[in-house]
């Protein structure tokens, strides 16, 4: 009975990350056909990373339950996506410093 539903869980959170990273891959490509804005560059950045990191974690996920890889292998391919987040908070920390030096 446990396990049943721990199975339906992990088949449904791994759908709901695919859900994501469709819908924010969608984001992303529609940013790309904006020609201005205020913000699009950060809406660029973040969506991708979001994309990047959601598509990571299915993948992820998808591999180590269905196809056997390693726990340990999947945990640290998955560091990718709080790596991802760090570097975007570095450079966008960068970049609204260099926005406001000039102020």
């Amino acid at each position: 009975m446990i396990d049943t539903l721990v199975d339906y869980l992990i088949f449904t959170g791994t759908g709901l990350y695919l859900i994501a990273a469709l819908m924010f891959l969608y984001i992303f490509i529609r940013s790309l056909m904006t020609t201005d804005g205020i913000g699009l560059l950060f809406l660029q950045i973040l969506s991708f990373c979001v994309f990047l990191g959601s598509a990571t974690v299915a993948t992820v996920r998808i591999c180590t339950n269905y196809f056997g890889l390693d726990v340990d292998v999947g945990r640290a391919i998955a560091f990718i996506n709080p790596a991802l987040l760090v570097v975007l908070a570095f450079y966008l920390n960068y970049l609204f410093h260099i926005k406001t030096k000039g102020k």
